[in-house]
This record gives structure tokens, C-alpha cells and sequence, in this order.
């Protein structure tokens, strides 16, 4: 079964089942939402996901272009896919828990718990951010930001400036 929301259309308390697909384009609204194991939500830029949203097992929620999404929590068994033109920040990957970033998705902040997945992307690593490696895990094509202090000429004060520098 797949359920489109668009422009001005509403899916409230809806349950999407196994092989399920709800799509939640510009405009669309999804409230109160439960997805089972196998069930896909998909939001795109300009949709909104209002109340809660409750990922089972098994289950995965999909951002696509124009959606940016922000402190999300991972949890085991669920699977964040961050698809073109998308943005994460923030993310917080628990154990069992797999983000998923397509080429052209950005992942910004993301916390991985030992035993969470990150697949694809390019790790970014920000200042005051950490970039743990365990034992058995690799991480390849890392971005490290650093922050150079600049002065404005009205505000006198210094200000970032991101400059960015790959390390692998």
C-alpha cells in the first residue's frame, strides 16, 4: 500500500504495515505515526511530521531532497536512509541503529554509539566534535572542519570562519 500526502492532504494516526510506503511530499502533513517492520516513511522537503512518530523494528524512515532533519535518535533495528539533497544533523545512531546517506545526502553531527552502522557518506567532523574509532571499524574520506577567528570591520568581534581539510 503506498499513501501520498501533498500539498494541503493530511494522514493523521495512520499505521503503515509491512511493504508499506507512506510518501509525505511539500505541503503534506503525517501525524501520530506508526510504522511497522517493513514499512517505509518518506518525507520530502517541504513536508511535515507533526506529533509522534513511532519506528518498530525493522522499519525505515526516508529523507529526501529538501528535508532536513534534526535530532533524530536511531534506535536499534531502524534505519535513517538520507537520500540527494537531503540533510541529517544531529543524529544519534544507537546500537543496532543504521544510517544510510546516499551520494549528494549530508550528515552533519552524527553521534554512532558502539554497535551502530553508518553506510555511504562522508563522515564530518566539526570543532568540539569527536570522531571515535573503535577496534574493527574503519572510517575512510573524513572531513575535519577547523574554525579560524576572523575580525569584522563594523562588529570587531572575531567570528568563524570554516575552512575544510580531508583526512583519511
Amino acid at each position: 500500500m503506498v499513501v501520498n500526502s501533498q500539498v494541503g492532504g493530511l494522514s493523521s494516526k495512520s499505521t503503515i504495515g509491512g511493504g508499506g510506503l507512506e510518501v509525505v511530499s511539500a505541503g503534506g502533513v503525517t501525524s501520530d505515526t506508526t510504522v511497522s517492520s517493513g514499512g517505509v516513511l518518506f518525507l520530502l522537503g517541504g513536508a511535515s511530521a507533526l506529533g509522534t512518530t513511532t519506528l518498530a523494528p525493522g522499519s525505515v524512515e526516508q529523507i529526501g531532497s529538501g528535508f532536513t532533519l534534526s535530532g533524530f535518535t536511531v534506535s536499534s533495528g531502524i534505519t535513517l536512509v538520507v537520500i540527494s539533497g537531503a540533510v541529517a544533523t544531529g543524529t544519534v545512531v544507537l546500537s543496532g541503529g543504521t544510517i544510510s546517506t546516499n551520494p549528494g545526502g549530508a550528515t552533519i553531527g552524527t553521534v554512532v554509539s558502539s554497535g551502530g552502522t553508518v553506510v555511504g557518506g562522508t563522515p564530518v567532523v566539526g570543532s568540539g566534535q569527536t570522531l571515535t574509532i573503535s577496534a574493527g571499524q574503519t572510517s575512510n574520506g573524513v572531513i575535519v572542519l577547523s574554525v579560524v577567528p576572523r575580525l569584522l570591520p563594523r562588529a570587531g568581534r572575531p567570528t568563524p570562519r570554516p575552512s575544510a581539510a580531508a583526512a583519511n
